[in-house]
């Protein structure tokens, strides 16, 4: 495997294991704001349920109340609206199964998303009367949380996607010395001395540049003296300077 390749996967496992831990951490706030606000608008559910109950209910009939709870549950909005006396005795009860539409099943199952119930107690003037107890339905807090999740998996895979390509881009063109430098030495087998001129700005690899050049410089010396001294040592054998003509080694 190249160095290029190796650095790729390198950082590519690095850049998706960064955006996925800053996915993961966006979702889990925004999967606590939800609840937070879940539990706030039944907290204002219940305290003004219970403060419209309270002027109306009576201890001996609970049909007022059990009236003015169907209307605010029949809204579909709530899961569950409890009314129990001090004692925990339940007066009214309506609860609804859970649906979630447009929510796949194994996102529901690996988030276990709850509504978190909210409490209100009862007064008739000074005399405590019951709790209100309001939870939110979760399936719409489910449908909240799955489309934040969405937008969050989209934009994830489109910086990944992004930052794939300007990666390879970036590593192509600093890596490029080294392709020049391998066909440096693949030229010297062909006695073709070639010097770099351009100097990458990264320090390691222009210092391998930088090192590769005095190489092929010495080598083109080192080759040049070679063949001076078989030109000479050819000279000497096969010509005769006193008469500037071939001698007899060369004519046989």
């Amino acid at each position: 495997m190249t160095l290029f390749k190796q650095i790729i996967i390198i950082l590519s496992i690095l850049l998706a294991f960064i955006f996925a831990s800053v996915m993961w951490l966006n979702f889990s706030n925004s999967k606590t704001y939800i609840q937070q606000q879940a539990y706030t608008d039944a907290l204002h559910t219940a305290n003004s349920l219970g403060l419209a109950i309270s002027t109306v209910a009576s201890p001996n009939d609970i049909s007022t109340a059990e009236t003015m709870i169907n209307s605010v549950f029949d809204s579909g909005y709530y899961e569950k609206i409890i009314l129990t006396d001090m004692n925990k005795k339940t007066l009214v009860s309506k609860k609804e199964k859970i649906n979630v539409k447009g929510v796949p099943s194994w996102f529901i199952n690996n988030i276990n998303l709850t509504s978190p119930v909210a409490s209100s107690q009862i007064m008739l003037g000074w005399k405590p009367y019951g709790v209100l107890g309001v939870q939110l339905n979760s399936g719409y807090a489910y449908m909240q949380i799955w489309t934040i999740f969405k937008e969050i998996l989209l934009i994830f895979i489109v910086i990944s996607l992004i930052g794939f390509f300007i990666l390879h881009a970036v590593l192509k063109f600093v890596l490029k010395p080294i392709k020049k430098v391998r066909i440096q030495a693949e030229a010297i087998l062909d006695n073709d001395f070639i010097i770099q001129d351009e100097i990458p700005y990264t320090t390691e690899l222009k210092n391998v540049v930088n090192a590769m050049n005095s190489m092929v410089k010495k080598v083109r010396e080192i080759f040049e003296k070679e063949i001076s001294a078989a030109r000479k040592y050819h000279e000497l054998m096969y010509y005769d300077k006193d008469v500037n003509i071939f001698n007899r080694r060369y004519l046989n």
